[in-house]
């Protein structure tokens, strides 16, 4: 005690005794400390002369509490804290509260740290839908959350996911946030659950530029199509919607996201992320350069602009498959709408069919779409993870899966997508089937540059997303199109239709300016077929991916 004295006349503290501590138990104290190597081997003398300084150490406890992760927290009267062995706090009188409190700018990104990780706050969520960021940008810092604090491996069988409660109980609040209240909810069958949510209240209206926007039931003007008198002799037409005839009258179906999603998407590296253009219009196929883990095969088209020949939606008839995929790697048969804007910047709208067991947790196809504004940077999704898309179907909603699906060289079953432009109120609408079935629409607001008004490029074709494994993933049916294989053998896109201002329609035929996007030619070829009985022009796409694309 004498010396303790001594520290303290000489202005020194706790930390200084601490550190002549360690140094004088360094020097007296025979044997290794390193981890997991050798022992410590203590006198006597040396064994007393510790629980002594532990004494002088470790004020007097009234009550002590574990932390659960090893530490000890002990109870000590407020004024006999360390702080004032302090000798210029000796006769300091200790404050429980400021004399005055500091007036700040209230910081709506605030969040809240606890041990494990991160809390999200209601502020910041709000802050995000300011930002013009919705659910998918909350989603991703999530992922990242549960990334940097959930223990175990979520690759696909391997490992298991450990949460502790604290962490259980967080994933349930964050999902009571990300989940509208629904009146109603229901069943696919194939592991997902619809919410029936008011429609005035769905996802789409957490977006910024929707705030005030009036929900159209319909557009102001019809697409005119060119009929595809023959498609049926293709195969059967699949008939998909939710049983029962949907959700009630005044809401609409949407997916509802489960904590396994959510666990799921921590090692999903593009999750809820839209599908990849090709960037560089239908005369380049430089995308691949960029983007390693994508291959595509496409058939481009860019229309001249002659006699107000802008595109205003694009159609097609697609057979749907079910590809083989293994993880988190995706593969999808699309129609695509894009602007002429470089890749950082690029507009577009996709649609039609995709395997995806990260995104929708199984291995079926869905009804899938998504759009950007900037190439996918800061805006845009699958479906509806984030504002955008608004769903207005009760019974056909985005991401629905298709059941069944095409056989090779037996039953076809496919689907006729139309995305168009309505020249009228100026949203981007997406139908279903031959009939015209209205899914939903992409309001005006969510684009700028040209393609608030028209597109320029219009695409049909396949998009593969190997996630970094190998072997690359099948395309369509798993085989490459050749000269003894039609649309029975071969992923088929064919009806391929410009959709004109004021609802006329041009079917792309063989002589069309066109351009083949092949970025793997040895494992997704692409064959123009002008020889299907329905069609005058066609594509036959696809192949098994495989370890050398």
């Amino acid at each position: 005690m004498d010396l303790r004295e001594e520290f303290l006349n000489l202005g020194l503290g706790l930390k200084e005794m601490f550190l002549l501590l360690f140094l004088l138990l360094s020097l007296s104290i025979n044997g290794n400390v390193v981890e997991g190597r050798g022992s410590i081997s203590l006198s006597k003398e040396e064994d007393l002369e510790i629980e002594r300084l532990l004494k002088i150490i470790n004020k007097p406890a009234v009550k002590t509490i574990e932390d659960g992760y090893g530490q000890t927290f002990s109870c000590v009267d407020i004024n006999k804290q360390p702080a004032f062995d302090h000798p210029l706090l000796k006769n300091h009188k200790i404050q429980m509260g400021p004399g005055s409190l500091p007036k700040v700018i209230k910081d709506k990104k605030s969040f809240i740290i606890r041990r494990w990780g991160i809390f999200f706050s209601m502020d910041l969520r709000e802050e995000f839908l300011n930002r013009g960021l919705g659910l998918k940008e909350m989603f991703l810092l999530l992922f990242l959350l549960l990334s940097l604090s959930i223990n175990g491996n979520v690759v696909e069988g391997r490992g298991s996911i450990s949460l502790s409660k604290e962490e259980d109980l967080e994933i349930e609040r964050l999902l009571k946030i990300i989940n509208k209240p629904a009146v109603k909810t229901i069943e696919d069958g194939y592991g997902q659950t619809f919410s029936c949510v008011d429609i005035n209240k769905q996802p789409a209206f957490d977006h910024p530029l929707l705030k005030n926007h009036k929900i159209q039931m319909g557009p102001g003007s019809l697409p005119k199509v060119i009929k595809d008198k023959k498609a049926s002799s293709l195969g059967m037409s699949l008939k998909i919607g939710l049983k029962n005839g949907g959700c009630p009258p005044g809401t609409v179906p949407i997916r509802r996201i489960k904590k396994e999603d959510l666990i799921r998407a921590k090692s999903s590296p593009n999750f809820g992320k839209g599908y990849p253009s090709n960037p560089q219009g239908p005369d380049s196929a430089k995308f691949h350069l960029t983007n390693k883990n994508v291959f595509i095969a496409q058939f481009a088209f860019q229309s001249t602009y002659k006699n107000r020949r802008k595109p205003f939606g694009s159609r097609a008839v697609l057979n749907v498959w079910q590809p083989k995929i293994i993880g988190h790697q995706n593969s999808a048969s699309l129609v695509i709408l894009l602007d002429g804007s470089p890749p950082e910047e690029i507009r577009s709208i996709h649609a039609g069919w995709i395997v995806n067991k990260g995104v929708y947790g199984n291995y079926l196809p869905h009804l899938s779409t998504a759009w950007t504004n900037d190439g996918h940077r800061e805006t845009g999704c699958y479906d509806v993870f984030c504002p955008g898309f608004v769903q207005v179907s009760r019974d056909l909603p985005v991401g629905i899966p298709f059941s069944p699906t095409s056989v090779y060289n037996g039953t076809q079953y496919y689907i006729i997508l139309t995305v168009y432009k309505d020249f009228v109120k100026g949203d981007w609408w997406l139908f279903y089937d031959e009939d015209r079935k209205r899914v939903g629409y992409w309001p005006r607001a969510l684009f700028n540059s040209t393609f608030s008004d028209h597109a320029d490029i219009l695409q049909w074709g396949g998009i593969v997303y190997n996630a970094g494994i190998k072997p690359w993933p099948e395309m369509g049916s798993g085989h490459m199109p050749s000269d003894d294989q039609q649309y029975m053998k071969a992923c088929y896109i064919g009806g391929m239709q410009m959709l004109l201002y004021r609802g006329g329609a041009i079917r792309i035929e063989t002589d069309t300016p066109r351009r083949l996007i092949q970025t793997s030619p040895s494992c997704y070829p692409v064959k123009t077929d002008g020889s299907v009985p329905d069609e005058n022009y066609a594509i036959l796409l696809g192949g098994p991916g495989g370890n050398n694309c």
